[in-house]
């Protein structure tokens, strides 16, 4: 078995005002703009998953959803909560 960890790309300012619970702060516009071709990059280079599970964190779900978007299989996407405490600098 192989896992493939991939992060998501830029995400909107942090900001206890529009964004009191850091865990729905989600994709930036822009991050969406650079996730999308690199999702169909995987695809066209033939770059394949079984399974995609996520953070219940919006941003990481918005690049989950991306990634199935461009293979165009419309899979199931497994929000696992082990991801739920992850923190990052």
């Amino acid at each position: 078995m192989k896992v493939i960890l991939i992060r998501h790309a830029k995400a909107a300012e942090r900001s206890v005002l529009n964004y009191p619970d850091d865990a729905r702060r989600p994709m930036s516009r822009q991050g969406i703009k650079e996730q999308r071709p690199l999702s169909e990059t995987r695809v066209r280079t033939k770059v394949r998953f079984d399974n995609l599970v996520t953070s219940p964190r919006g941003r990481a779900r918005q690049t989950a959803d991306l990634i199935d978007e461009a293979s165009g299989l419309s899979r199931r996407i497994l929000v696992h909560p082990v991801f739920r405490g992850a923190v990052t600098a």
